[in-house]
C-alpha cells in the first residue's frame, strides 16, 4: 500500500525494481489471492490494484484478465462483502478511465 501511495508522489520508475519483485509474487499467487476466502485480502488486493494495475501483468495477459474479472465479479457482492464491492467499483473506475489500460482491457 505504501508503495502505491509513493508512486503518486515519486516517479514509478524510481520503484521499478520493487514493482517487478511485487509482480513476480502476485503472478505466482494471483489465483490464491483472487480465490482467497478472506474479505480483507480481497479488499486490499482491489485497493492495491487501483494504484498499480497499470504497471502489473504487462507480460502476463492471463493474470491481468483474471484480475479484471475478479474486480467485475466483486461489483455485485452484498452484505458483509459490500466493502469488497465498493473498492472494486472504485478500482474499475480507475482502470477503465486510464487511457493506457484501455487496449489491455
Amino acid at each position: 500500500m505504501v508503495l502505491g501511495l509513493l508512486s503518486y508522489v515519486h516517479s514509478k520508475q524510481a520503484y521499478a525494481n520493487i514493482f517487478a519483485a511485487i509482480e513476480r509474487v502476485f503472478i505466482y499467487f494471483v489465483d490464491e489471492i483472487i480465490n482467497n476466502e478472506s474479505k480483507l485480502v480481497k479488499v486490499r488486493y482491489s485497493l492495491f490494484l487501483g494504484y498499480l494495475i497499470d504497471v502489473l501483468y504487462k507480460q502476463k495477459p492471463d493474470a491481468f484478465r483474471n484480475t479484471v474479472f475478479f474486480l467485475y465479479r466483486s461489483v455485485d457482492l452484498q452484505g458483509e462483502d459490500k466493502a469488497i464491492a465498493l473498492q472494486s467499483i472504485d478500482t474499475l473506475k480507475t482502470v477503465t478511465c486510464d487511457q493506457d489500460l484501455i487496449p489491455r482491457i
